[in-house]
């Protein structure tokens, strides 16, 4: 009896070990200083505000001609500053769909209908994944290949992580790394972050981080994908 109890204590102790979360040591790396000019966001009737470093956000006015093309607010990520044009998103707030160029995102109490939106040639032209590519290759410098990724992608950036378990974050690594550009023979590798679904509902929601190659042709190949944390929440 006195070793079987022993034997489950030793079970015990390497199952507590297994599910343990790790305590990451973080590696970083400096942000690029990407911006985007905003003065025709501005100059349309949609006031920016930065609510967090490098991403900006307004809404337009009643009288704006980006909320007749169905622009409610406009979101700025200053990442995709190394495109050769501004790309900003437009999005819109109604439950009907408002044009093929938008697509649905959100949960139910966060839903909304987004779209890529640039300005060129002193005209507002919503833009798909195709256009970006066609004005964006060859993709020749790390800053190119990080806003072409972003804006061609679900992936997103992190600068400047700080590991805590806020919302219970369980960890898989025991390293981390910012987001970095590293360029290699056969283009550029990125290492950025993706959430898994579900994103929506109550569920474990789990961030990987990514290593992304793009070559000079604007192809983009998933090399590596790795849970970095999970969390337990209801998004709605």
């Amino acid at each position: 009896m006195k070793k079987v109890a022993q034997v489950l204590l030793v079970l015990f102790a390497i199952s507590a070990c297994s599910s343990s979360s790790k305590h990451p040591t973080v590696v970083h790396h400096t942000e690029p200083n990407l911006m985007i000019n905003t003065d025709w966001i501005e100059d349309a009737g949609c006031p920016l505000t930065e609510y967090i470093p490098g991403h900006y956000s307004g809404l337009c006015s009643s009288e704006s001609p980006l909320l007749e093309l169905g622009c409610e607010r406009i979101g700025v990520n200053h990442l995709l500053g190394g495109l050769p044009y501004p790309v900003v998103t437009c999005e819109n707030y109604g439950l009907e769909p408002i044009g093929t160029d938008f697509t649905v995102v959100g949960c139910y109490l966060s839903y909304r209908t987004e779209a890529f939106l640039t300005f060129r040639d002193g005209a507002y032209q919503f833009i798909g994944k195709e256009e970006i590519k066609a004005m964006s290759v060859p993709i020749e410098s790390p800053d190119e290949a990080l806003s072409y990724v972003l804006a061609s992608t679900n992936y997103y950036a992190m600068y400047g992580i700080e590991i805590d378990f806020y919302y219970d974050r369980f960890y898989f690594v025991n390293e981390i790394e910012d987001t970095f550009v590293e360029e290699t023979k056969n283009g550029y590798l990125i290492h950025l972050f993706s959430d898994l679904e579900p994103q929506c509902g109550c569920e474990d929601h789990y961030t990987d981080a990514v290593e992304v190659l793009v070559d000079r042709d604007g192809n983009i190949k998933l090399v590596k994908s790795r849970h970095f944390y999970k969390f337990y929440a209801c998004a709605d």
